[in-house]
């Protein structure tokens, strides 16, 4: 939060899960002055924004996996494009804005959080490079739109799903 948008962390709302509660987490909350705040033990129904929002970003990508015919591995793609759809949908919450863009009134945002949409499991070309082929060969490959980037400039990730039927495809 601080090195992206420049904002300090006050309040940190969790439930009584492992990777929250133990010494060294207390110990960077004390020094950065956050308050933990955490649930009563099995009683996921006080975090209730976040186990609806949890539930959202299963449910979508599942139904993405589903409609898609892709296999299961590839939840984790599934995940980063549910992820950026869902920041780029009008929300309700948000008056009808989508996050990015209450997002924006507050941080320029990079280009990378501004790429068009592409629709999971389209069809996509990998560009190889003349040292990657020879004359004959073909200039790209044929694969199946995954994911979005997060951490390369490229655009989108794809992939060869050998285990998928090419009529599938389509």
């Amino acid at each position: 939060m601080k090195t992206q948008f420049n904002a300090q962390i006050q309040i940190l709302h969790s439930d009584n899960s492992g990777e929250f509660v133990n010494h060294d987490f207390q110990t960077y909350f004390q020094q950065h002055g956050i308050i933990h705040m955490m649930t009563c033990p099995q009683t996921s129904q006080q975090n209730g924004v976040a186990e609806r929002k949890n539930r959202h970003l299963l449910k979508t990508p599942r139904a993405l996996l589903i409609g898609a015919h892709v296999p299961r591995h590839h939840w984790d793609d599934a995940i980063v494009t549910a992820v950026h759809l869902i920041n780029r949908m009008p929300s309700g919450v948000l008056t009808f804005k989508t996050p990015l863009q209450v997002l924006a009134q507050y941080k320029p945002l990079p280009s990378v959080l501004v790429l068009t949409p592409r629709i999971f499991r389209c069809v996509a070309f990998f560009h190889l490079h003349k040292n990657q082929r020879s004359k004959l060969d073909p200039c790209a490959l044929s694969c199946v739109f995954v994911a979005y980037a997060t951490h390369q400039k490229a655009t989108v990730i794809i992939t060869l799903l050998l285990d998928v039927p090419m009529s599938l495809w389509m």
